[in-house]
């Protein structure tokens, strides 16, 4: 059994990694110590698709496209405005801009292998969302550094005019937002019918 806390969100309009397009109908702010496990089997559970999954990630991503090529998934991959310094292995400096690819995954079986093979990437707070619609673009803003110099920087927008349901991973993966416009998302109770039969859940 997993334990599920389900809060009502008060925490996303402080979150300036993303902006919402529109007002979602119904926001929650959800907590599982198996979030992987929940958060897949709850989508695997709904069987609805196409799903789409936006996720920024490092300079070396060909493991993951290896994946999805192979998997035959539809995907894109853009740049952001972001830039980001790595070391390298002879102990250089590598600086470049942060990747971002949106996927739209079209099966149960595709769906588990992505997530189970690049959910160490929201663990590691890249963007990791999670959509029922292609509704997650991003904009460039030119704002201040550290240093108090120009820097060009993105930021993701989510569009909830739509009906959809938009799931996006917090701070080292401990949670998701949860923003929908759908019905079966209208009440904690209602949302809680469609997650695992094995999760606990308690209501904040």
């Amino acid at each position: 059994m997993v334990n599920v806390r389900i809060h009502p969100d008060i925490y996303s309009e402080y979150d300036d990694s993303f902006e919402i397009i529109g007002e979602p109908k119904y926001k929650y702010y959800v907590e599982a110590k198996e979030i992987e496990k929940v958060l897949t089997d709850y989508l695997c559970g709904l069987n609805r698709f196409p799903i789409y999954l936006t996720v920024t990630t490092y300079d070396d991503y060909q493991e993951l496209e290896n994946l999805l090529n192979k998997l035959g998934q539809e995907y894109q991959v853009k740049i952001l405005a972001d830039k980001v310094l790595a070391s390298t292995e002879d102990g250089g400096i590598l600086e470049y801009n942060v990747p971002i690819i949106k996927v739209k995954l079209t099966t149960p079986n595709a769906l588990k292998k992505i997530i189970s093979n690049s959910f160490w990437l929201a663990e590691t707070n890249c963007a990791y969302v999670i959509s029922f619609s292609d509704n997650v673009s991003f904009k460039n803003e030119i704002g201040k550094d550290w240093r108090n110099k120009e820097m060009e920087y993105s930021i993701l927008l989510i569009d909830m005019s739509k009906d959809t349901t938009t799931i996006v991973l917090t701070h080292d993966a401990y949670g998701f937002y949860l923003f929908s416009n759908l019905e079966e998302c209208s009440s904690v109770e209602a949302f809680s019918k469609k997650l695992p039969k094995y999760t606990i859940l308690s209501v904040e």
